[in-house]
């Protein structure tokens, strides 16, 4: 009695947990609150200690994210999730493989979905559901029936490969043969023509040839190599936005930074006295008459127009005592080897970081090389140990008539 008693306990509560989270997310619903409901239904599925219940809420969470959120991806991983919590023997089996088939084909994945048609047509031949799993594996078959571009014998070349070959050009002649059928059709014809050279090469034995096969492997081994380089190297990376944001702050003030700048005129004179006058005039505002008098005697000596350079660019004691003065003012006179110097500073652009918004991009890259660079070393480590590798040294190619 006691026992039954506590599965009645554990019915109430159940329902009552179902009953709340199906009426506050229905109140989020009804204010087109629809990612907060799903929320809501994700921490009651995950509150939930009944299988039923879970299961339940998962089909509405489900639903939600189909007919709401246009979020098929989510809607078949809940699918999923209600198919694996539903107890052995429940009902509905057939009516959550339909929904989940209906979601996959309806995101484009008519694999999955023809398996999910045919779990209902062996796993539940008699469900209302037969009939239209039926007609959706003969629709999902179709779908995946290659469409044929050209026929060279009994070989098919399909429309896929034809669009595999165009899609490896660069993107300009991409884009050129996307405006020019013709050019399409001109690379359709490269491909039976090539098609019908393979096979007369194959009906002579020349792909028997040793060189002509070690070429052949080679060039299948780099075409595998190279999708494999895709699969297991780079789609897994991925670059969240608390590592860019990491990057960003450790490397502010080195890579991120603008270093000041600064342009002016040199005027160089050979005695320290003359040097301070000069500065006097040009602090009064004479820049232009002391130029005039002065400038074919400072080019003489190296002086002149600066530049707009880098503050890393001058000396130690110009960039500290540009550093102290503003535009239109000059430097104290500063002995140097060509003589008494005193730099009147015209332009300074102060140093300034770069917002990461700027160098977003590129730091998604560089750390994708990163990441992908110690996956490919890792994945051929690995593949080292479980295979006897042996590089013998190079040596120079003999010489024609040589040993």
């Amino acid at each position: 009695m006691k026992s039954r008693n506590v599965l009645l306990v554990a019915g109430v509560a159940a329902s009552a947990s179902f009953s709340h989270a199906t009426e506050s997310s229905d109140a989020l619903l009804r204010r087109g609150l629809e990612d907060h409901a799903a929320v809501e239904l994700d921490a009651a599925i995950r509150a939930s200690d009944d299988a039923v219940t879970r299961v339940e809420l998962l089909l509405k969470l489900a639903n939600l994210h189909e007919s709401r959120l246009d979020d098929l991806e989510s809607a078949a991983a809940a699918y999923v999730r209600a198919l694996e919590e539903l107890p052995e023997g429940a009902a509905r089996r057939d009516e959550i493989h339909y929904k989940l088939a209906r979601a996959l084909e309806a995101s484009g994945d008519t694999g999955g979905a023809a398996a999910e048609y045919q779990a209902i047509l062996v796993g539940h031949p008699k469900s209302p559901y037969t009939p239209s799993a039926g007609e959706g594996v003969e629709r999902c078959f179709e779908l995946n029936r290659p469409r044929v571009a050209a026929s060279v014998g009994e070989h098919i070349i399909t429309m896929e490969a034809l669009d595999r070959i165009i899609e490896g050009m660069d993107a300009l002649a991409e884009g050129e043969i996307a405006r020019k059928p013709e050019r399409r059709a001109k690379i359709l014809r490269q491909m039976v023509d090539e098609k019908l050279m393979a096979d007369l090469a194959r009906s002579t034995g020349l792909h028997l040839e040793r060189g002509i096969r070690e070429d052949l492997e080679r060039n299948v081994d780099r075409y595998l190599a190279r999708h494999t380089l895709q699969r297991r190297v780079k789609d897994p990376v991925e670059i969240g936005g608390d590592a860019v944001q990491a990057y960003y702050d450790e490397n502010l003030d080195t890579e991120f930074y603008v270093e000041a700048r600064a342009r002016g005129f040199v005027f160089i004179l050979d005695d320290e006295g003359e040097a301070e006058k000069v500065m006097k005039r040009l602090n009064t505002g004479e820049f232009s008459e002391v130029r005039n008098e002065l400038w074919k005697d400072s080019q003489a000596k190296g002086g002149g127009d600066s530049g707009l350079h880098e503050m890393s660019y001058y000396s130690a004691e110009l960039a500290a005592a540009l550093a102290k003065i503003e535009i239109d003012r000059a430097t104290e006179p500063m002995r140097s080897d060509r003589g008494w110097e005193v730099f009147y500073l015209q332009v300074h652009t102060p140093g300034r970081h770069t917002p990461l918004d700027k160098v977003q991009a590129r730091i998604e890259a560089k750390l994708r090389g990163q990441a992908e660079a110690a996956l490919y070393e890792a994945l051929i480590d690995s593949l080292e140990i479980e295979t006897a590798v042996a590089i013998n040294p190079v040596t120079p190619k003999s010489a024609p008539g040589g040993p």
